[in-house]
């Protein structure tokens, strides 16, 4: 049973790897394609920013979820890691903060509009 979950766990690692990978592509992709509208062209598309934005967030919230804080020591053994430095909940505050900050900003744009 444990070689088998390993091999999700594995298998699981390496497809969200695989996405980190493409949505950097892409943001790179954007913005080199934004950016050479922008000043060679002078038209820039609108949607440039926007899916370089959305690419970043979604490839960050990925990226979160493999993470694991590393601090490293350099001693006379060489480079040692010690695993698990910082505890990821402060790399996940942003979360519930977000959540609050969209709510309240969402419920200041509905009551402009009433």
């Amino acid at each position: 049973m444990l070689k088998f979950l390993n091999k999700i766990d594995r298998f699981t690692h390496r497809t969200l790897e695989a996405m980190c990978s493409l949505l950097l592509a892409a943001m790179v992709g954007f913005t080199l394609y934004n950016v050479t509208m922008r000043y060679v062209f002078n038209n820039p598309p609108v949607w440039g920013d926007l899916l370089t934005v959305l690419s970043n967030i979604w490839l960050m919230f990925i990226a979160l979820s493999l993470w694991e804080m590393w601090y490293f020591e350099i001693s006379m053994q060489g480079i040692e890691f010690k695993e698990n430095y910082m505890p990821k909940k402060y790399a996940v505050a942003i979360l519930p903060l977000a959540g609050f900050l969209t709510t309240i900003g969402a419920a200041i744009g509905f009551v402009k509009k009433v």
